[in-house]
């Protein structure tokens, strides 16, 4: 079993469309994973003003097989039929097909496969087409890319494995590989990743908290810390909250004062 990392660094993700996305982002990818019989243990998401991250854990090497039967006409039907049912099934000669008794005569059966491809064979186009499937209220084209994104998408962090996805061509010159960036200010330089694991770690020490619901309650704790501290009552806001949760990929709480 494998893993998947996929991380879409944008310009800017408006703070009322970040969630929106990110449940879009892991719904379309999980229906298409399940459409293609590739089917991941977890998949889990993490938004950010700039980013777009999925990590799949569990995805098989090999795209899941399949065996389907279907009936065809009577042996011995006219040549019409026969050549009717295998349009019908995709094959070329009715020597293709089984033939069986049953209780109403001896009868063609087709016996179809299908799967069994590589997993990083199929995930491209999968991948392509998930972004193609997120509804944004307002999306804009840029030069890099016929894909209609919210923003300029910047990069596309993909791996498999630990190994780079390369992504259809309609991407047209969005950079796809392993690197990323960390906070607009407080990082400098590009962050080379080897797997989920890396990613995590190095996106926290490059002062992003990936996680939305952990950059709440950051903000939400030293809010109260900060006013208690003063003694002085704060008054809770918690749609507020959500949106300035949405606005930082590293909250820092400041305390000022104005004169009287």
């Amino acid at each position: 079993m494998g893993e998947l990392l996929l991380e879409l660094l944008t310009e800017e993700i408006p703070a009322r469309m970040q969630r929106q996305a990110l449940d879009d982002l892991v719904r379309h990818l999980g229906e298409w994973l399940k459409a293609q019989r590739i089917e991941a243990e977890t998949l889990t998401g993490y938004v950010t003003p700039r980013r777009l991250t999925v990590i799949a854990d569990g995805i098989p090497d090999k795209v899941r097989i399949d065996r389907e039967e279907k009936r065809g006409p009577r042996v011995g039907a006219p040549q019409q039929a026969v050549e009717g049912f295998l349009r019908s099934v995709g094959l070329l000669s009715i020597s293709q097909c089984e033939k069986r008794s049953t209780d109403r005569g001896e009868f063609y059966f087709a016996v179809l496969m299908q799967g069994g491809q590589s997993t990083d064979e199929v995930l491209p186009d999968l991948i392509y087409s998930t972004l193609h499937d997120i509804e944004w209220p307002k999306s804009m084209r840029y030069p890099a890319s016929s894909l209609r994104w919210v923003r300029p998408l910047n990069s596309v962090l993909c791996l498999l494995d630990g190994k780079v996805l390369k992504l259809p061509p309609e991407l047209g010159a969005v950079p796809v590989g392993r690197t990323t960036c960390g906070h607009r200010f407080l990082s400098k330089g590009e962050i080379t990743v080897a797997d989920a694991a890396d990613y995590l770690k190095k996106l926290n020490a490059a002062h992003v908290v990936l996680d939305w619901h952990e950059r709440r309650n950051k903000i939400e704790t030293e809010l109260k810390a900060k006013a208690a501290a003063e003694g002085l009552l704060l008054k809770e806001d918690q749609g507020l909250l959500d949106e300035v949760a949405g606005l930082v990929e590293y909250p820092v709480v400041l305390m000022g004062s104005i004169d009287a």
